[in-house]
C-alpha cells in the first residue's frame, strides 16, 4: 500500500514540472522549418540552380551511348544477346 502511494505521489510530482503542449490539429501544417521546407518554412524554387543538372545528365547520355556501342563487339555482349534469345524462345515454347 505504501508502494502504491509513493507511486501515485512520484507521478503527480513529475506531472507537474511538465511544459504546456500547444495544440495542432492533424489537418493542419505546423508554422516553421519542415522536413521539405528548410530554414525558410517555405518550398522555395530556384530555376537557376536546375539548369547545371540538366547539362550534365546530357553529357551523360552521351558517354552511355558511346560506352553501349564499345561494347557491342565484346564476348559479354555476345553472351548477354544468346541470354535474351534463349528467354525469348523460353517464353514462347513455354505454353
Amino acid at each position: 500500500m505504501k508502494a502504491l502511494g509513493l507511486l501515485a505521489l512520484c507521478a503527480a510530482l513529475g506531472g507537474c514540472g511538465a511544459a504546456p503542449l500547444d495544440y495542432h490539429p492533424a489537418g493542419e501544417i505546423r508554422p516553421g522549418p519542415g522536413l521539405f521546407t528548410g530554414k525558410e518554412g517555405a518550398f522555395v524554387f530556384r530555376p537557376g540552380q536546375a539548369e547545371p543538372a540538366a547539362a550534365s545528365s546530357e553529357s551523360e547520355a552521351q558517354e552511355f551511348e558511346r560506352w553501349k556501342r564499345s561494347a557491342e563487339g565484346s564476348a559479354e555482349y555476345r553472351e548477354f544477346q544468346d541470354w535474351r534469345e534463349w528467354r525469348e524462345w523460353k517464353r514462347r515454347n513455354a505454353q
